[in-house]
This record gives C-alpha cells, sequence and structure tokens, in this order.
C-alpha cells in the first residue's frame, strides 16, 4: 500500500517551506516551497529538525544542479563517497531494460530490501536520492 499524504502543522509557521506529513506511516514529510539549493542557515536548521521527526523528507520538483545537489548532502556531514550516478540509460542514450545486461542484473541488486553502508565502520547517517527522468508508472522506491 502507498502512502497518501495529509496536511502537517507548518515548521515553526514559515511562509516559505510548506510540510505534509506522509498518511499511514509513522514517519516521512513532502516539502514543496523551499528552494533547498540557495536555503539560509534558518530554513536549514528548521529542515534538519523535521527530517530528525521524520527520518524521510521527500522534495518534489526540487531539481536541483550536481553541485546543489553535492552541497545540500554535504549539510547533513561528511560523505561516504560524491555523488554517484545509478541508471539505466548509458552514456550512449542507450536505455538498459533486458534481463541479461550486465547494467540491468546490478540495477536488479539494489531492488531488495537493503540498508546502505551497513557494512562500514562508519554507517550512514542517511542518503541523498534524485531522479532526473521518472516514468508515468512503477519505478517505485521503498522507505521503511
Amino acid at each position: 500500500m502507498l502512502a497518501t499524504i495529509r496536511t502537517a502543522l507548518p515548521i515553526r509557521n514559515r511562509d516559505d517551506m510548506k510540510v505534509q506529513n506522509l498518511e499511514g506511516v509513522t514517519f516521512g514529510s513532502v516539502v514543496t516551497e523551499l528552494d533547498i539549493e540557495t536555503m539560509g542557515d534558518s530554513e536549514w536548521n528548521d529542515l534538519y529538525e523535521l527530517w530528525i521527526d521524520r527520518a524521510l523528507l521527500v522534495f518534489p520538483n526540487a531539481f536541483l544542479s550536481d553541485e546543489g545537489q553535492d552541497q545540500f548532502a554535504l549539510r547533513f556531514g561528511d560523505l561516504e563517497f560524491p555523488r554517484a550516478a545509478i541508471s539505466n540509460i548509458g552514456k550512449d542514450d542507450k536505455v538498459h531494460f533486458e534481463d541479461g545486461d550486465e547494467v540491468v542484473k546490478s540495477l536488479r541488486g539494489n531492488e531488495g530490501w537493503h540498508h546502505d553502508s551497513t557494512y562500514m565502520p562508519v554507517q550512514a547517517k542517511g542518503a541523498v536520492f534524485s531522479a532526473e527522468i521518472v516514468p508515468s508508472s512503477g519505478a517505485a522506491t521503498g522507505w521503511a
């Protein structure tokens, strides 16, 4: 069952950030009307508190630049590794979709339940995901 969205109380009555909590689950919020690439410290502090409280934040239509995504991720702390592209679209713009394709096999390995970096001496504090091309249906990402 996919979670639905319900309206949350405004964060400190901010006019520059709207929050809706995911309904039917005890975590997750959708944040809109905030430019996360150029936000200041005040917005960041409220956003960080929301992340601590809700554990998952979704920013629809954020459209960060590569550098903007790196800078946003760095606000949470040091990065285990720099931003990495994980895609079924090759450098030649070929779409990899056949089950026997090595790219597809690698992507399928990420579809199962897992928690990033549990094998590392210092586990990840969180993860930042983005999608540039999203199909009109399917392609769900699960969180727990």
